[in-house]
């Protein structure tokens, strides 16, 4: 059975840290998670409605294409890291996020940066990170600065000029 997250359901809950949401859940109703200190979430499979502030705290969103709708406010973009799941992004119904200048991270699989360049729905977010080899790709701002290409950085920082590199496994 497809369930919805109500709205306003761990609003509030300062306490709550963790939380695996339902595989079955296909709406994050609104003000769902706000102001909790929820900081990861993996978005279900069948989740497709992100409602207003609802997911607000949270600073690393793990999801798949199956989300068409983000209503506006629904992420804070202070530091937010989108994981997407598939190599060939969907498109979107709406997309509310305003990502056009922020520092917010678009982390795509290997070998799909040019499909999220391309698509309507995330074509505006100016770092994206290919996981596949740590490069980071700055495009230009609305304001027109130029571009600022980084490879080899894993880590996605960007402005310093420096790179801390993870240890090799090997």
């Amino acid at each position: 059975m497809d369930l919805p997250l109500p709205k306003n359901v761990f609003y509030g809950c300062k306490a709550l840290t963790d939380i695996t949401i339902p595989k079955s859940c296909v709406t994050i109703g609104k003000s769902a998670f706000y102001q909790t200190s929820i900081s990861e979430i993996d978005v279900p499979d069948k989740c497709v409605f992100i409602d207003k502030y609802a997911l607000y705290s949270v600073k690393n969103l793990h999801m798949t294409s199956s989300v068409s709708y983000i209503a506006n406010d629904a992420l804070s973009t202070t530091g937010l890291k989108v994981f997407l799941k598939e190599s060939v992004p969907a498109e979107m119904v709406y997309n509310g996020l305003n990502l056009s200048g922020t520092s917010v991270e678009l982390h795509v699989p290997a070998g799909s940066k040019d499909a999220y360049l391309s698509s309507k729905s995330w074509n505006n977010v100016t770092n994206i990170i290919d996981e596949g080899n740590g490069e980071v790709i700055r495009l230009p701002s609305i304001r027109g600065r130029s571009r600022r290409f980084r490879k080899g950085c894993r880590d996605g920082r960007s402005g310093s000029g420096r790179c801390r590199r993870r240890p090799s496994a090997g």
